[in-house]
C-alpha cells in the first residue's frame, strides 16, 4: 500500500511539472501541489502504522 501511494506521489508530481511546462504556470502552483502530495503520503503512511499498531482499533465501538 505504501509503494502505490508513493509510485502514485511521484507520477503526480512529474505531472504536474509537465503541466507547469506545458501552460507556463507559476512556479508557486507547482510548489503548493508538491507541498499537497507530501501532506497525502504523510497522512497515508500515519494510518498505515497506526493500523499496523492498532492503535484505530481501540476507537471502534
Amino acid at each position: 500500500m505504501l509503494s502505490t501511494a508513493l509510485i502514485a506521489a511521484v507520477v503526480a508530481v512529474l505531472l504536474l511539472l509537465v503541466l507547469g511546462r506545458i501552460l507556463r504556470v507559476g512556479c508557486r502552483l507547482v510548489v503548493w501541489a508538491f507541498y499537497f502530495v507530501i501532506l497525502v503520503i504523510a497522512a497515508v503512511v500515519l494510518y498505515s502504522l497506526l493500523q499496523q499498531m492498532e492503535v484505530l482499533e481501540q476507537f471502534r465501538p
